[in-house]
């Protein structure tokens, strides 16, 4: 009887503390059961120069936010770089490759429209905007792609326009575009606008945003759910308790989960 309900108490015990790590997990490793063509990241970066550099990797099919969230299924998207075609009798909407290299300039300038940066009430414009085109098939390329993050994001920057996709569903494509904010210092306040409206997205996906902002010395993350999100505020400054928690969080849950399952055991000699 004794060894039955200390047993039902170390039960409890152990889903006491799974639970208290689950709180505790950072939302990046959560983040890791969303596909890479369902997340966009964006790393804001100090420059060699001293100012301030961003890399924005995200699914093709958010560029085009404000026109799905105007458009009738079953219709033509009518949208700058947009080839309307049918695949097994299913409408789907490709990025024009040859627009693409027609006017590279272009398509970039499209592609940052709805995103804003402020600091001290004047918007900076985004300087010398490079991007690549990445065939959401071709993210098993290890040479390439090694799942989310800097390092993949960096690495698929040098891709060269001959390993572009042709006219790829816009829906399976990403996009990784750099670019610099020009006289703007790592210790400056950013104000990050995405004016984009929401738009209902393809049945089954689940979109999300991870920010990270690097500059001050101290990683400062976070995960917004959903294909739009609010005003971002990034700034440098010292760790906090929050900070503490997305750096560590998942060391924090392995140990937690140990001990649930020490207690456990002893209990039940």
């Amino acid at each position: 009887m004794m060894t039955v309900r200390f047993g039902g108490v170390m039960v409890n015990t152990f889903r006491v503390c799974v639970l208290f790590a689950l709180l505790l997990l950072p939302d990046t490793a959560l983040a890791q059961f969303v596909p890479e063509t369902e997340t966009r990241e964006i790393h804001i970066l100090k420059a060699e120069e001293g100012d301030t550099k961003i890399i924005l990797r995200f699914p093709l099919i958010l560029a085009y936010a404000n026109e799905l969230a105007n458009h009738q299924a079953g219709t033509e998207l009518t949208a700058p770089f947009i080839i309307n075609a049918q695949t097994d009798g299913q409408q789907v909407f490709q990025l024009d490759s040859q627009a693409l290299l027609d006017d590279y300039g272009a398509l970039s300038k499209f592609l940052l429209r709805d995103y804003r940066f402020t600091v001290n009430d004047t918007v900076v414009v985004p300087d010398m905007p490079e991007y690549v085109v990445v065939d959401g098939h071709d993210l098993a390329d290890l040479d390439v792609n090694i799942g989310l993050g800097l390092t993949s994001s960096s690495s698929m920057l040098t891709l060269c326009v001959a390993d572009y996709p042709d006219n790829p569903d816009i829906a399976e494509t990403l996009i990784v575009i750099s670019f610099y904010l020009t006289g703007v210092m790592p210790d400056d306040t950013i104000k990050m606008e995405l004016l984009a409206e929401p738009f209902t997205p393809p049945e089954g996906a689940e979109y999300q945003t991870i920010i990270t902002d690097y500059r001050a010395g101290v990683v400062d993350r976070m995960t917004v759910k959903g294909v739009v999100f609010g005003p971002v505020i990034l700034g440098g400054g010292k760790a906090g308790i929050q900070d503490i928690l997305r750096q560590y969080g998942l060391v924090i849950f392995l140990v937690l989960i140990g001990s649930g399952l020490l207690i456990y055991r002893r209990f039940l000699r």
